[in-house]
């Protein structure tokens, strides 16, 4: 099994514990995160809104934002995280 990871990242470390847990040996591929960071960039957004930052001052974090909604990739999550909304969850 291959696990792209980058050496800050917390969900690396999850998986990394998870694969422990299970027993599974897996191929480390390091990822340098700084390039392609926009990839990232949309979860924080998200996060920022949702606890009532304001965004205004970063217009060019906008920019991006607006830019990479138009990838159908980012569609795809939007419409995954609408499936699994906390609503939808049980308890």
């Amino acid at each position: 099994m291959d696990l792209f990871t980058y050496y800050r990242s917390t969900s690396s470390h999850r998986v990394l514990i998870a694969l422990a847990l299970k027993g599974l040996d897996y191929a480390a591929i390091p990822v340098n995160l700084m390039r392609g960071a926009d990839v990232y960039l949309l979860p924080q957004l998200y996060a920022a809104r949702r606890y009532g930052a304001g965004l205004e001052a970063y217009s060019r974090i906008q920019r991006v934002e607006r830019l990479v909604m138009q990838h159908p990739a980012f569609s795809k999550r939007i419409l995954m995280h609408n499936r699994t909304s906390r609503s939808r969850l049980s308890s």
